[in-house]
Parts: C-alpha cells; sequence; structure tokens
C-alpha cells in the first residue's frame, strides 16, 4: 500500500480522525494513517471545525496491512 497523492479535508465540528478514516476509507482502523501525516493535530480528540487534514491517497486499501484478519 503506497501513498500516490494527497487530499484536503477541512474538519467540520465534532469530527474525529477516526470518522474522517471510516469516511474516506471506509475503514475507521485507518486514523492511525491519518494521525501520521497530521502530526500537529495527533491530541485532539473531536474537532473543533475548520482544521485542515491531509488526507493520503492510498494505490490499494484493501490489503493484508489493511484488512481485518477473518478476511486475509
Amino acid at each position: 500500500m503506497e501513498i500516490v497523492g494527497y487530499k484536503k479535508h477541512v474538519a467540520a465540528a465534532g469530527e474525529s480522525f477516526y470518522s474522517v478514516a471510516f469516511a474516506y476509507y471506509n475503514n475507521e482502523f485507518m486514523a492511525d494513517k491519518l494521525m501520521k501525516e497530521n502530526e500537529s493535530l495527533v491530541k485532539t480528540i473531536v474537532f473543533k471545525g475548520g482544521e485542515e487534514l491531509k488526507i493520503p491517497v492510498y494505490d490499494d486499501i484493501e490489503s493484508t496491512e489493511t484488512l481485518a484478519p477473518w478476511r486475509q
């Protein structure tokens, strides 16, 4: 799974890394990938709104690294 680009996301009030990960990847467990790219916001539990997040775009989301163990 390689990063092939980035998107910009402006957080809405009440969003979290987990909800943003679910919105972009349909998988809240990808939140750690978002946190890695947005280290300055890592201590934020719930966004106030207006925070700009860098969203990595991956060449292949469905990989052994991201699949649940029972789907591998």
